[in-house]
């Protein structure tokens, strides 16, 4: 009650700076169907290619013979290439930074480097989201400066954050003062702006719809960021055990926010969303400023806001002080509301045949609660992006044999996932997990997807799904298979971490594999090599021959 009565007092001092504002409406359509790609995201798509396909060229030098000239087969057509950064807390986050500076020719000069910067499009889900977004926010920085900075930062629960805790609260309640309604979920994706500007990461409480003003989305040096979560059913918001293939996953990109779910298949504009809409037209002024980062890294990483003190390891005054911040904030919400809380664009809209119009509010929630796809694959699967080569990381801890390491059953979900969207035989076949386990395949890298004949187009075209390269979080050089709630990591968990998933995108520096980074570079121009009949060079049909699992 004491905490209670202190926090009050302060935080009734304070001005907020983050709060919505009401402005003019713009002319054009707030909402648009999901027919082919948002006309922005295309165009930026347009000039980042002309970017990657140069740095594809110089990656692929090693590939480069008598019979096969890299610069001629490129200049025809070059694939796209997307890598999708999984949830699973401060673990997942780690892993993935492992992975990027693994690939990140700003940091790794192995043979894997430069693979990155021929990439078109990045995803995150939850912990995933969280290094997707801090890295996009901070203009584009390489993982490991993001690495580097971490064991700065002031986690929530320390002592000397109690000033970034009152500026949160002092927002949560000027920005309910004019009118919208806030969650927990808004307040949690913030601390993580607070905690990497205590470690150096110097900018503003920022929108995600900003993001289209850095210098690095400016000059199409960043690839195209999305983050994922999953749209509950009105009269569900609290229940996390209704969510099936059937909710919604949701995209938020700098420029729009929406569901290409065939149950859905419509956007927002990110810029103006939190503008109280009712069949497609605004009832008064627009919003802006109301896509805080955090409520979208909130939403997209709210696993933790089911049972924020159960599920972290967290002990003595850190616990004792979260937890009571996190008792006042449900107070201030007035309700507990520990899911994302977004005013929906979609409300009452007569021709959108969905219940997600029936309520004022989307309710959004951890990305990984739809059956446990915890790898944002779903936006690359979707044939108007054009994706031939897909990256994925999977820092699972699957196993049930007391030691929880990956198995594979988040790529088998999303396959359900795809059945249901797209139909059997577009997604690339994974195997069950006893045999995914007796191949290992939790301990190196593979390619699915290689064969064609095995799959389908997609109606009404003439592509195939991605390959996937699957990138698994095995015991190869640290045992970081920490549990999803813990939250503090020691120098040397952070470090292992870190490093196990360098070492296992790059095959330990291609000390396991002298070729991986040619295999990288033949598996990129797999789909390119089907399209033209091409034929396939002999190193790399090697390499399909080891890691393609059909």
């Amino acid at each position: 009650m004491q905490l209670r009565l202190i926090l009050t007092a302060f935080a009734s001092l304070a001005i907020a700076d983050y709060t919505p504002v009401r402005v003019p409406c713009p002319s054009t359509n707030l909402t648009r169907p999901a027919i082919g790609l948002n006309p922005d995201e295309s165009a930026y798509i347009e000039q980042r290619h002309t970017k990657t396909r140069e740095s594809l060229k110089t990656f692929l030098k090693t590939l480069e013979s008598s019979s096969f000239d890299v610069d001629a087969f490129l200049n025809e057509r070059s694939p796209k290439i997307a890598v999708a950064i999984a949830g699973g807390g401060v673990r997942a986050s780690l892993f993935g930074a492992g992975v990027l500076a693994g690939l990140d020719g700003r940091v790794s000069q192995n043979g894997t480097g430069g693979l990155l910067q021929a990439t078109d499009y990045i995803s995150g889900l939850s912990g995933g989201s969280w290094l997707v977004g801090l890295l996009c926010l901070s203009d584009w920085i390489a993982a490991d400066q993001l690495v580097g900075m971490s064991e700065k930062m002031k986690f929530p629960g320390m002592l000397d954050t109690f000033g970034m805790m009152l500026k949160i609260l002092t927002d949560t309640m000027a920005k309910k003062k004019a009118g919208y309604q806030t969650s927990v979920v808004d307040q949690w994706g913030r601390l993580f702006h607070f905690v990497t500007a205590e470690a150096g990461l110097n900018y503003t409480d920022p929108t995600w719809s900003g993001i289209r003003n850095l210098s690095s989305f400016l000059d199409f040096s960043m690839p195209f960021p999305i983050i994922t979560s999953t749209s509950l059913f009105p009269g569900t918001s609290f229940d996390v055990t209704h969510i099936d293939y059937i909710n919604p996953m949701v995209e938020m990109t700098p420029f729009e926010f929406g569901s290409w779910d065939r149950n859905f298949r419509y956007f927002a504009d990110t810029v103006f969303l939190g503008t109280e809409m009712e069949d497609a037209k605004p009832l008064n002024q627009c919003v802006r400023n109301y896509d805080n980062h955090g409520l979208f890294l909130g939403s997209s990483g709210g696993i933790f806001n089911a049972d924020v003190i159960g599920g972290f390891e967290m002990k003595g005054l850190h616990a004792i002080f979260l937890s009571g911040v996190l008792e006042y904030l449900d107070l201030v919400n007035e309700g507990e509301f520990r899911v994302g809380l977004i005013q929906n664009p979609f409300y009452k809209m007569a021709h959108l045949v969905s219940n997600q119009t029936i309520s004022r509010f989307m309710y959004l929630c951890d990305g990984g609660f739809e059956k446990q796809q915890n790898i944002p694959l779903l936006p690359f699967l979707q044939p108007e992006r054009e994706i031939d080569l897909l990256f994925a990381t999977d820092p699972s801890t699957d196993t049930m044999d007391g030691h929880g390491w990956p198995n594979g059953a988040s790529l088998r979900h999303t396959k359900e996932k795809s059945d249901l969207e797209f139909g059997k035989g577009i997604y690339p076949e994974i195997p069950e997990e006893d045999e995914y386990l007796s191949r290992n395949l939790s301990m190196q890298p593979a390619f699915f997807g290689c064969d064609i004949a095995s799959l389908k187009q997609y109606n009404n075209t003439q592509r195939y799904a991605p390959v996937i390269v699957n990138i698994p979080m095995g015991n190869l050089t640290y045992a970081s298979n920490f549990s999803t709630g813990k939250f503090f990591y020691t120098h040397e968990e952070t470090q292992g971490t870190y490093l196990n998933a360098y070492n296992m995108a790059t095959r330990s520096n291609l000390t396991e594999d002298e070729n991986w980074n040619v295999c990288l570079g033949c598996v990129s121009l797999l789909r390119e090599f089907q399209r033209r009949s091409s034929e396939i060079p002999d190193q790399c049909q090697t390499c399909f021959n080891r890691y393609c699992f059909n």
